[in-house]
C-alpha cells in the first residue's frame, strides 16, 4: 500500500457512505462512457441496480473491460477515493443478499424501504480484480498538488 492508500477498514467505511459511483465500460467503437449510478457496497463487491435497456447493461455483461471510480473531497488535501476494475455479474433478483436490497432502499428510495423485483431492471454485482485508493489527508501538513 502507498503512504496515501487506503486500509481495507478505511476503504469499506469511504464506501459505506459515498452515494455515486462512475461506472465505465467501452462501446463497440472503442469510446470509453462514464456514467455516474448508485451503487451499495457489500461484502467486498458493488452493486448496481440497473435499467435492463441501457446499454452499458450490454456493455457491462458482454465481458468487455469495466472499471469504477468513487471520490470525494474539494480541496486538494481533502482528496479521496478508490478506482478498481471489475469484473461484472449478473443477478437474479431472488438471489440479491437482502442485506443489499434494504441499504439501497434506504440510501436511495422515498421512504427506505427495500427495493421490490423490477422487471425493467438488471440487478450486477461488480467483482474488484484490482483497486487502487488514496486518502490525501495522510499526506505530512504543507505537502500539496500541482
Amino acid at each position: 500500500m502507498s503512504r496515501v492508500g487506503m486500509t481495507e477498514e478505511e476503504l469499506d467505511a469511504f464506501l459505506a457512505g459515498a452515494r455515486t459511483l462512475r461506472l465505465a465500460t467501452v462501446t463497440e467503437q472503442g469510446w470509453p462512457v462514464a456514467t455516474p449510478v448508485w451503487f451499495v457496497w457489500h461484502e467486498g463487491a458493488f452493486w448496481i441496480w440497473n435499467l435492463r435497456r441501457a446499454r452499458r447493461t450490454g456493455r457491462l455483461l458482454g465481458g468487455g473491460k469495466v472499471s469504477v471510480t468513487v471520490d470525494d473531497g474539494t480541496a486538494y488535501a481533502e482528496l479521496r477515493g478508490v478506482l478498481a476494475l471489475v469484473r461484472a455479474e449478473a443477478w437474479a433478483f431472488e438471489d440479491v443478499p437482502q442485506a443489499v436490497l434494504t441499504a439501497f432502499g434506504r440510501r436511495y428510495l422515498p421512504g427506505g424501504a427495500p427495493v421490490a423485483d423490477r422487471v425493467d431492471h438488471q440487478w450486477v454485482r461488480l467483482l474488484p480484480v484490482r483497486v487502487r485508493s488514496w486518502d490525501f489527508r495522510k499526506l505530512p501538513t504543507g505537502v500539496s498538488g500541482g
